[in-house]
């Protein structure tokens, strides 16, 4: 049963990280490479919600998996990288569920990126910047999380 749950455990962080790094580092990057801004701001809008959904369920199931896996286990580097996982679901799911609706209603008044600053495109950037600031630290977390619970594998038999 142990090892059944840690496959899930390393399969969903593993997956998370991937897809969140991935997003990041390649797709992101290379969509506003090749699109114009307004053209990049529709295809990331389209890509988001399932980004977040996908992320955040995958961190809320190696959390819960955590639960079985640690039910019985007093240490604190293994309980840290527990709250490590809870601490990245809870992330994604403010930005998912906080942040993006917010950067849609904002992103709804805004005719045109290119052009001068208005308080309108200030406060999408501000909350843009947060949503990555969250995303950022969920990667870590989940990096933190993965290395704990590679390091301390035999204490979760």
């Amino acid at each position: 049963m142990f090892a059944t749950l840690r496959v899930i455990y390393h399969t969903a962080t593993g997956v998370a990280l991937g897809t969140m790094i991935f997003f990041t580092a390649i797709v992101a990057e290379q969509i506003f490479a090749t699109l114009p801004l307004g053209k990049a701001g529709d295809v990331l809008a389209a890509i988001f919600p399932p980004y977040y959904t996908l992320v955040t369920l995958l961190c809320g199931l190696a959390f819960i998996v955590t639960l079985a896996l640690l039910r019985k286990k007093r240490s604190g580097w293994l309980r840290s990288g527990q709250w490590a996982v809870l601490i990245a679901t809870v992330f994604m799911a403010v930005g998912w569920l906080v942040f993006l609706p917010i950067m849609n209603n904002i992103r709804a008044t805004i005719p045109t990126f290119s052009g001068p600053q208005t308080p309108a495109i200030e406060r999408f950037f501000m909350y843009h910047g947060l949503s990555m600031g969250l995303n950022l630290l969920a990667i870590l977390l989940l990096f933190w999380a993965e290395i704990i619970f590679i390091v301390k594998h035999d204490a979760l038999t």
